[in-house]
């Protein structure tokens, strides 16, 4: 079995730490720039997974203290126990690569092939996404308290290792695949390697607008409030309004109600002659602006709505 890793680097979508509230984690991805005013600070993620199979290990940085790749690799192959130590390959993506154009020759000093994932590679993207989503539920028992920054990213970092090896041990696992199931089974049962320590170095990488692709995709910010969660132990950014108390909504005139714009629209658009895109400059809009409307995920002003 050839021993296949999966490397990636990313400003977090989901997760993201505040001076107060600790790690906060966003249902909703929010931009950098729309997070930074409920004073929200980006973190990198930084993980590893065994393709074909939900094997994963991620840590985390603040933005502006990105960890070295080396350091990162060594930590990984080393502490977590389903990665089985050091691979016959590592798979990183093109732009991870140019950022640190020696890697490949370092890695290969310690008997590790360097692959560079094609345009039609579909896997490497697959294994940072799902590692995005599910930083977000890592569990811990202190992502709220207000420690400084440093400390609170360090101990994130703890609690996503002992969810790695957590998993890893629960022989409990019932994924209603066996296929997969046997995959798993087969891989950590391999002997783990001991990776080089020689390898650790403090090689820098060259951050750049490939670590928040993400955000290309995200709807302008809509209004949000901070929710603390005692069960689950983390706070969320919420997308809405804050809920009030039932005595103050008693109290208020009704004035507003469901809209339900979005959707009238929405099957207005899908049954009208024209094509979106001639609707969208009609309104003196953008296609990607209205489709957000249509999607209840963005508003449009109120003189293009009517």
């Amino acid at each position: 079995m050839k021993r296949l890793h999966h490397f990636y680097v990313a400003t977090a979508k989901f997760v993201f730490v505040h001076p107060q509230h600790g790690i906060v984690s966003v249902r909703d991805p929010i931009r950098i720039s729309d997070a930074s005013q409920y004073g929200l600070s980006p973190l990198l993620i930084y993980g590893m997974t065994v393709p074909g199979t939900p094997i994963r290990w991620t840590t985390f940085s603040s933005s502006d203290n990105p960890q070295p790749f080396r350091r990162v690799l060594f930590s990984a192959w080393s502490q977590a126990e389903g990665l089985r130590g050091q691979p016959d390959a590592l798979m990183v993506s093109r732009h991870l690569a140019q950022s640190d154009p020696t890697l490949e020759t370092d890695l290969a000093t310690i008997g590790v092939g360097l692959d560079i994932a094609g345009p039609r590679e579909k896997s490497l993207p697959a294994s940072l996404r799902s590692a995005q989503d599910k930083a977000r539920w890592i569990s811990s028992s202190s992502r709220s308290e207000a420690s400084p920054v440093d400390q609170v990213i360090t101990s994130f970092s703890g609690d996503a290792l002992t969810d790695h090896d957590w998993r890893s041990r629960d022989r409990r696992r019932d994924l209603g695949d066996r296929e997969l199931e046997e995959r798993i089974e087969a891989w950590l049962a391999l002997p783990a390697r001991e990776p080089d320590p020689s390898f650790a170095t403090e090689q820098v990488w060259k951050p750049g607008p490939w670590l928040t692709s993400w955000e290309s995709s995200i709807p302008p910010d809509r209004e949000r409030y901070f929710s603390h969660s005692g069960i689950e132990r983390r706070t969320w950014l919420l997308t809405g309004q804050e809920p009030r108390d039932e005595m103050e909504d008693e109290e208020e005139n009704f004035g507003g109600g469901y809209d339900n714009a979005p959707e009238i629209a929405s099957n207005v658009v899908a049954c009208w002659p024209n094509p979106p895109k001639e609707i969208a400059q009609s309104l003196g809009t953008t296609v990607k602006a209205l489709q957000w409307f249509l999607d209840d995920m963005a508003s449009l002003d109120r003189s293009r709505r009517f």
